[in-house]
């Protein structure tokens, strides 16, 4: 029993380590999402999570950035001036928690109650628009893809 259960504690922890990882297309609210507004123009967006800060927000954008642009050939990539934002996105989440009560045990006329508690909260998060021009010559503010690449692979953030 012992021996199976330490293969199970590891793939718990693996697959824990894998749903931590933010970076991955918009889905509940999280994630990144892209749009073309020109041949070689992106305008992408990264939701953040309630514990990640714009700075945070923003690396995740500009990896999105350099995947597109590795994607599509251009070694470099320009961040447009001026184009990036954070907004903060509130979001009430609210819990309910139902109780049934019998208030007249016994009784077979007697009905039950139904207690409820709603729990609202607001969860701050960032969200960060950045657009990008795709390059294939050097230019002095451009970013190289192969480093913003090489830089998340190294922190974990492509998950490889």
């Amino acid at each position: 029993m012992r021996i199976r259960a330490i293969p199970l504690f590891s793939l718990a922890l693996l697959a824990a380590c894998a749903a931590s990882n933010p970076y991955h297309p918009l889905s509940s609210g999280e994630g990144y999402s892209e749009v073309s507004v020109a041949p070689n123009r992106w305008q992408i967006s990264f939701h953040g999570t309630s514990d990640q800060d714009e700075v945070a927000a923003k690396k995740y954008a500009l990896v999105r950035a350099a995947e597109i642009a590795k994607g599509g050939s251009f070694p470099y990539f320009r961040l447009e001036e001026g184009k990036t934002k954070a907004n903060e996105d509130r979001e009430t989440v609210r819990e309910t928690d139902a109780v049934r009560e019998n208030n007249y045990p016994g009784q077979p006329w007697a009905g039950k109650r139904t207690r409820s508690r709603t729990v609202s909260r607001t969860e701050r998060r960032p969200v960060v628009r950045i657009t990008v021009d795709l390059e294939k010559d050097r230019c002095g503010e451009c970013l190289e893809t192969d480093v913003v690449l090489n830089e998340a692979a190294a922190t974990g953030v492509l998950g490889k």
